[in-house]
């Protein structure tokens, strides 16, 4: 039986990902730091993962399991942590009663704007890796190029707008949906650096130009559908 226990998370580090033979889909493998130094695995069904939140306390089942990478140790959702997040999936969190009738859960901005920050130094990273591999000589900068991105996310979506830092659900909700485009749109924009592209993609500004006509091509696809 799993032991449940309280944890805070200080870090989380995209580690590997498997696909089953015979299988569809993919499972994504991170690491997880607790502010207690613990570390821990955890799997989820995207790349992406907003399951466990840097800053953020989980109640969490603990369990022990060997598998291709030897004796790990795990973390999932306590059932109790569960029940919190139905509503919006595994990675998400629960609705609530409001006036007799259950509201589907809206994601406070601190939380979209950790998520965007965490998807942020992920594409810093990769793309610090294919345009400024022998340029870059401290953790830092790659910090600023996240900032730049997050920056970037966030004014483009819709979340630095004085609806949003107020905490009007229904602006956040749009908001975050147009944070997820552009997000997967910014991962596209580094994808493409591998093309025959113009030259000027191959800056921090050049990507999110290249960021921006992605959406609009998605947007105009999507309007013709």
């Amino acid at each position: 039986m799993a032991e449940n226990k309280t944890i805070k998370v200080k870090n989380v580090e995209f580690e590997s990902q498997y696909q089953p033979e015979g299988k569809s889909f993919t499972i994504f493998y991170f690491t997880l730091t607790t502010e207690d130094g613990e570390q821990a695995r955890f799997s989820t069904n995207g790349r992406t993962q907003t399951k466990f939140l840097i800053g953020n306390t989980y109640e969490v089942a603990v369990s022990t399991k060997n598998n291709r990478s030897g004796i790990n140790t795990f973390f999932d959702y306590s059932e109790a942590e569960k029940e919190k997040h139905k509503g919006s999936g595994s990675t998400g969190g629960g609705g609530q009663k409001k006036g007799g009738a259950w509201q589907p859960y809206v994601r406070p901005r601190s939380e979209v704007m950790s998520i965007i920050a965490q998807s942020s130094y992920e594409a810093a990273v990769q793309a610090s890796c294919k345009i400024a591999k022998d340029k870059l000589t401290s953790v830092s900068q790659v910090k600023d190029i996240a900032g730049i991105f997050a920056t970037f996310i966030s004014e483009a979506s819709g979340l630095n707008t004085p609806e949003c830092k107020t905490g009007v659900s229904d602006n956040i909700k749009v908001a975050n949906q147009k944070s997820i485009v552009y997000q997967a749109a910014l991962k596209r924009a580094i994808d493409m650096l591998d093309l025959p592209l113009v030259l000027t993609t191959r800056t921090t500004q050049g990507i999110i130009t290249l960021t921006e006509l992605i959406v609009k091509d998605i947007n105009e696809i999507a309007n013709g559908l």
